[in-house]
């Protein structure tokens, strides 16, 4: 059995130092210069990592892949925002009532109807995805300012709040986001992917002047949410 590896070396070293041995020619001559022993220890190390660097290959690429499907993702719901139509005098209340009656009246809806009903229907659900956001801004804001007062450090924000760090600043995270970028408020992108892709959103919004401009229109609807 091959002896432990050289507790000198890190795994980034040693993977640098195999990725030095690029010529085929010089690598077999190298090899029959070898004595058995530690010819026999590099077979065995070999033999080892192969199945281990495929299985890793495979999954660098399946994350590759799932990444960029996330970027494009990303990508065409801040370009929707675009399209959206205003919300500056949006009442929630007013299209749930709507709602409710149009079930309850299902029976007497006429052919000629359909096309509008179809219409506003497509407009509330628009509308109504801004509310998990909402909430979660909310929340983002109480956090912000419990970790803002002198005599709370966040330590004992985290303990009395029964939350975990990483679940804390993402709430930081999400309410500096938006606090400078209002509009996001309405994109179509949960809470989670949104906090797991901050520095993404926000590079692709500060190298694009017209998303710049969009994401930075104010909602006077939930500017009772923002801090001075």
């Amino acid at each position: 059995m091959a002896e432990r590896v050289n507790s000198d070396f890190s795994y980034s070293q040693i993977a640098e130092m195999l990725l030095k041995f690029k010529n085929k020619g010089a690598l077999i001559d190298t090899l029959h210069k070898m004595d058995f022993k530690n010819l026999n220890n590099l077979s065995y190390a070999v033999n080892a990592m192969e199945p281990i660097y495929n299985n890793e290959v495979k999954k660098r690429v399946k994350e590759n892949k799932m990444a960029k499907m996330k970027h494009s993702e990303i990508l065409r719901a801040l370009y929707n925002l675009q399209s959206l139509h205003p919300l500056n005098f949006f009442n929630y209340n007013h299209d749930i009532v709507y709602c409710k009656n149009l079930i309850k009246n299902l029976q007497s809806i006429k052919c000629e109807n359909l096309s509008e009903i179809n219409k506003k229907l497509t407009i509330i659900e628009k509308n109504m995805t801004v509310l998990p956001l909402y909430v979660s801004l909310t929340k983002a804001a109480f956090y912000t300012y419990i970790c803002n007062l002198k005599d709370l450090n966040k330590d004992v924000i985290m303990d009395k709040l029964q939350i975990k760090k990483t679940q804390l600043y993402y709430y930081l995270n999400f309410y500096d986001l938006l606090r400078k970028y209002r509009y996001l408020i309405r994109i179509s992108l949960s809470f989670s992917t949104i906090v797991k892709n901050v520095t993404v959103i926000r590079n692709i919004i500060e190298n694009d002047d017209g998303l710049k401009n969009i994401c930075s229109t104010k909602l006077p609807l939930f500017d009772h949410i923002y801090m001075q």
